[in-house]
């Protein structure tokens, strides 16, 4: 699914005076455009900027929105940039195909990430990352910590000595319209209990 726009169509458009009649897709928030800047942007010596790989070519995808029902379960708000992990893993296969055709090598910058997982390198995304980072023509750039102060995740190892943990969540106030969203992990074949307790002490 999606769209395809060639090198000339995007030259075309640029030097159109109507440009979106030929390429009709824009990055709406600036994210992917400050990335592949920071990627492969040319040298620009009176700013004193330059990408990490100015020669390089680039294959840009911009993935469509996390469809409703998803954004619904997980109670994820409509208006915020979210995407999908199969879609991320398609995007993936995409620009694979392209290297091979030809036959460059390939260097991937997925610059998403989420607060959601366990963060432990498992799951499918991160097992078809690695698989095509073991191949010497291939290097994956993943982003790591916009959110690390931010004090969204815990971790604590319980022992036979200290088996019990108190943790105290604090939910915003836009998060306690709709809800929110709280994960658990744990490691097997260990056995947990949680209790769960409201500012008001129901239990």
């Amino acid at each position: 699914f999606g769209r395809e726009f060639s090198r000339q169509q995007i030259e075309q458009a640029l030097a159109s005076e109507n440009p979106w009649e030929i390429v009709p897709s824009s990055d709406t928030n600036g994210h992917g455009t400050r990335s592949a800047a920071t990627a492969a942007g040319y040298r620009i010596e009176k700013e004193n900027f330059c990408g990490a790989a100015p020669e390089a070519e680039l294959v840009i995808v911009k993935l469509k929105q996390a469809k409703n029902y998803l954004r619904d379960f997980y109670l994820l708000p409509r208006d915020t940039d979210i995407f999908q992990e199969d879609d991320i893993m398609l995007a993936i296969s995409y620009v694979l195909c392209i290297a091979q055709e030809q036959q460059m090598p390939l260097s991937i910058c997925i610059g998403l990430g989420t607060s959601m997982g366990a963060h432990q390198g498992e799951g499918p995304l991160n097992e078809y990352i690695n698989s095509i980072a073991a191949f010497s023509q291939n290097a994956v750039s993943v982003s790591a910590g916009n959110e690390g102060t931010a004090r969204h995740h815990y971790m604590k190892t319980l022992t036979a000595v200290n088996m019990r943990d108190t943790i105290e969540l604090r939910v915003g106030e836009k998060e306690s319209i709709r809800g929110f969203m709280l994960e658990f992990w744990g490691d097997s074949p260990n056995f947990y209990s949680m209790t769960i307790q409201s500012p008001a002490g129901e239990q």
